[in-house]
């Protein structure tokens, strides 16, 4: 039974002298995300496992072996991409290979994975950084109304913006304690230019935008374009 917190109190309440007394030939398997919303009366009677997210590593490897056995091929830095996308999921990495290689006979790249799943790549994103760091609001503009154009989703890239973020602050954060830096060498042009206070300024005001327009449905074009104003001023 997926997603079984979803299940009513009557429902629980049916299921519970079954589970209780099950036939010797069934197994019931409860999966949820939410085990907090499960009745102890369920719970006390279930053996819990609880699993947790594949590092990125393993799931790059796994996707690299199914791609050549399908032979689907993949460019350098393909399957990383996918692996980074799928957040630990095994299930939706294959997924996204699927989604990507389907009605494509060439070599896949980072750059049509993203035009498929309507990723923003690092030639937006850290323009667009650059244009906040420099207040710049035209090039910022302009930036969000070719993303508008190119129709790619605007939640998805306030996600992608704020992951880039995200990675900075952890990378500048590192070297205080002289831990060794990763920084991407996509945004090494960006990197010198955003202070951690602007930074985490960005990173709030992101959050901020995101869930007005989960809650609100609104324009998300006219969100996000005064909440890039807002940044640079």
């Amino acid at each position: 039974i997926d997603e079984v917190h979803m299940l009513s109190i009557g429902a629980f309440n049916a299921l519970l002298k079954t589970l209780e007394e099950p036939p010797e030939y069934v197994v019931f398997i409860l999966a949820t995300t939410e085990i907090n919303e499960l009745p102890p009366t369920i719970i006390s009677r279930c053996i819990r496992f609880d699993f947790s997210r594949i590092n990125t590593e393993s799931v790059k490897n796994r996707i690299e072996f199914v791609a050549n056995e399908e032979n689907i091929r993949l460019d350098n830095g393909a399957s990383e991409l996918l692996a980074q996308l799928a957040d630990g999921s095994m299930r939706d990495a294959l997924s996204l290979l699927e989604a990507c290689s389907n009605g494509y006979s060439g070599a896949l790249n980072k750059d049509i994975i993203r035009n498929v799943l309507g990723i923003a790549g690092g030639e937006v994103i850290f323009p667009l950084l650059h244009a906040i760091a420099t207040k710049n609001v035209p090039d910022a503009i302009e930036i969000i109304d070719g993303i508008h154009k190119s129709s790619k989703d605007i939640s998805v890239f306030i996600d992608d913006l704020s992951m880039a973020v995200r990675d900075i602050i952890i990378d500048k954060q590192l070297l205080k304690f002289g831990k060794i830096n990763k920084v991407n060498k996509d945004y090494v042009s960006v990197y010198d230019e955003l202070t951690p206070e602007l930074l985490f300024y960005i990173s709030s005001v992101l959050e901020e935008t995101q869930g007005r327009i989960t809650k609100y449905a609104i324009n998300k074009r006219v969100v996000l374009e005064m909440a890039i104003i807002k940044m640079c001023d």
